[in-house]
């Protein structure tokens, strides 16, 4: 103002002049300012995609990752391309501002010069007498004093437009609504060891349109262990993350010591909680340091009890420093067992009456989950328990297991019930202990096959001298020629390929189980054979192989024709004893499921495709071994290109005829 007012005084004409330069200064300020907001959006994004790749890539859980694929040079080229693109935009942004400077101090110079032109011009003209060279200096050194602060104040608007950039950010973060608050005077309740946990109707989606949980209603009654099972992505996570509030139901209510838990001091709420998560988290510290973060007042002597309880006291005397001991960041000089054994001491220690165990034996090696089981024996006494599983091996001693299926409780009830059952928690069984029930069945068919050698050993006893020298001298042929298919390399037949519109799979004793009610239909095929029609006779029956012949090389094959909602139906089972009994040939053992079905030709189209798949990989004969009094069978095989290839011979049970044909 006193600048304007000092211009103004001496020459209003030459002050004219002097202002009229002012507005050119706002034009590259608010150019300037656009330009460099945007390009600082631009850098602030960059930089954010160089902290992820930092972060990622040199954590310990990237770092490893990236060693064990051999990705150092992939991700180093990825950092590089980022942060010269991030160079780039710092340097636009660097020449933005050295321009605006320059176009500034051109128009600030503008001004002295314009009013030493006029100033002149008024003087040699002599347009006003009054005007003389002292006057033209005093204009200059006041118009100078006028741009400056009018500049300082254009850059500050620039300054300020390119810092929205950052602060649109950091306030979109801190406007955001926190969903989970601690209400006002929230309740203390008394939550004790007999304390039950009810949910009612309750509902839950991250996205309110899409539903993880819809309607989920159970009890836990305290001082009970509930176990919650289910396929993944089912939300049985979810379900759990609803007691301590990590987040809020959207409709219907979890209450503990019958309040809600929305209700809850929030603080107070969480203490009451333990959980341990299948990912066991250390903070790079000491062994105490990670144990005292649940309860930092702890006393060494409830430290020493809870890293008993948790079996893990005897690892920390083991080490050099004890308690002392380093564990890395997140924990990476511990094992995923002592990691895992160290959370749970730090749980115990923070005594919670209620106990979340969240697939906390997951990817353990069996000693490790044993001792972690034994812990968690331990732990659960005297606390309401819920524990998460995909090993069912981990909840068999649950009160009650609660099957969690699309968002809802498919089924709850003990082992034994759900058993019974016959549904989800019957097929996760079955999965996840195929191969203990597998095993099972490999030592009852052990024992049986040990039976049916001694029998076998005492009937051929009982042979008349000539049937024993004949079946002497085939299992010696066959021998032999085990021998030499193990020499020759007989090709295997690989069933992914088998052109077939069947779905063809191994078979299980199971599968036999399940068609056993149709096989009855179709006893002429086996009946011949003298044997009793039971579940373990017809598992005899298909798996009949000639004397001799190589179990490794042997496939029992089903053919499920697929049916309504998912379910296979079984048509037909074929035994296929590879490279028997010559390199590139097969035995062969078939029989449909239902005899019907065979007189609507499946059983040859089913044929057909066999043998065309068979013939490019290449096998060039096959061969079957059919009871000679069967006439039917003979009858079926003849229609299907077979043809005596010698004469019957005895078994050692019935005669058999073999037949024979080119692929």
């Amino acid at each position: 103002v006193t600048s304007l007012v000092a211009l103004f005084t001496l020459s209003w004409q030459l002050a004219i002049v002097g202002v009229l330069v002012i507005p050119l200064l706002i034009i590259p300020s608010r150019t300037a300012g656009k330009v460099r907001l945007k390009l600082l959006q631009e850098t602030q994004a960059k930089n954010d995609e160089m902290n992820q790749i930092v972060n990622e890539t040199l954590s310990v859980s990237g770092s490893l990752l990236v060693k064990l694929f051999t990705s150092e040079e992939r991700e180093f080229a990825k950092f590089k391309g980022v942060n010269e693109e991030v160079r780039k935009l710092n340097m636009r942004d660097t020449r933005s501002g050295a321009w605006f400077n320059v176009i500034m101090g051109m128009f600030s110079q503008l001004g002295p010069l314009l009013i030493y032109f006029a100033g002149g011009l008024l003087i040699i003209k002599h347009f006003d007498p009054t005007l003389t060279v002292g006057t033209v200096t005093a204009m200059v050194a006041l118009v100078n004093r006028l741009y400056r602060p009018v500049e300082s104040i254009l850059n500050l608007s620039v300054t300020f437009t390119r810092s929205l950039a950052m602060f649109t950010r950091i306030f979109d973060y801190l406007d955001r609504k926190n969903t989970i608050t601690n209400p006002e005077n929230g309740a203390k309740p008394e939550v004790s060891a007999e304390s039950a946990i009810v949910y009612e109707h309750v509902a839950f989606g991250y996205d309110p349109d899409r539903l993880i949980l819809t309607d989920v209603s159970f009890t836990v009654p305290g001082g009970k262990m509930y176990a919650i099972v289910g396929p993944s992505g089912s939300g049985k996570s979810t379900v759990v993350n609803l007691i301590p509030r990590l987040y809020d139901v959207g409709a219907g209510s979890v209450r503990i010591a019958g309040v809600d838990v929305r209700d809850f001091d929030l603080p107070y709420l969480r203490q009451c909680v333990g959980s341990v998560s299948q990912e066991a988290y250390l903070f790079n510290g000491t062994i105490m340091d990670n144990l005292r973060y649940a309860k930092p007042e702890a006393t060494m002597e409830e430290v020493i009890e809870a890293c008993k309880t948790a079996n893990i006291y005897d690892f920390i005397l083991r080490q050099p420093e004890g308690f002392d001991t380093e564990v890395g960041n997140r924990g990476l000089k511990l094992s995923g067992g002592e990691k895992q054994r160290l959370s749970l001491a730090r749980v115990v220690l923070k005594d919670p009456k209620i106990l979340i165990l969240d697939e906390a034996t997951s990817a353990l090696d069996s000693i490790s989950e044993q001792a972690i089981q034994e812990a968690l024996e331990k732990m659960m006494v005297g606390r309401t328990s819920i524990v998460i599983a995909h090993r069912l091996s981990t909840i068999l001693k649950a009160n009650r297991i609660m099957v969690v299926k699309d968002g809802r409780i498919a089924e709850q009830g003990t082992h034994e019930e759900l058993l019974a059952l016959g549904g989800t928690y019957h097929e996760l069984y079955e999965t996840q202990f195929r191969q203990v029930i597998d095993a099972e069945t490999a030592k009852g068919e052990a024992a049986k096959a040990t039976a049916g050698a001694q029998q076998e050993a005492s009937a051929f006893r009982d042979l008349p001298e000539e049937a024993r020298r004949r079946l002497e001298e085939r299992r010696a042929a066959l021998a032999a020629e085990r021998e030499a298919l193990r020499a020759a390399g007989v090709p295997r037949l690989d069933i992914q390929s088998l052109g077939t519109a069947y779905d063809v799979r191994r078979l299980t004793v199971a599968d036999i189980a399940d068609v056993y009610g149709l096989a009855r239909t179709n006893r002429k095929f086996y009946e011949t054979l003298g044997t009793r029609l039971t579940v373990d006779g017809l598992t005899d029956v298909i798996t009949r192989v000639p004397e001799g012949a190589g179990a490794n090389a042997k496939l029992f094959l089903g053919f499920f024709d697929p049916v309504d909602d998912g379910y296979q139906e079984l048509v037909a089972v074929m035994d296929l004893i590879m490279g028997y009994p010559e390199a590139k040939t097969a035995f062969i053992g078939w029989f449909m499921v239902d005899a019907a079905l065979q007189g609507q030709g499946i059983g040859s189209d089913i044929f057909a495709d066999v043998r065309a798949s068979m013939s490019a990989q290449g096998f060039c004969a096959m061969e079957l071994a059919c009871p000679a009094a069967d006439e039917g069978a003979r009858a079926f095989w003849e229609a299907q290109g077979f043809t005596a290839s010698g004469e019957a011979y005895y078994n050692g049970e019935y005669d058999v005829v073999r037949m024979r044909r080119d692929i």
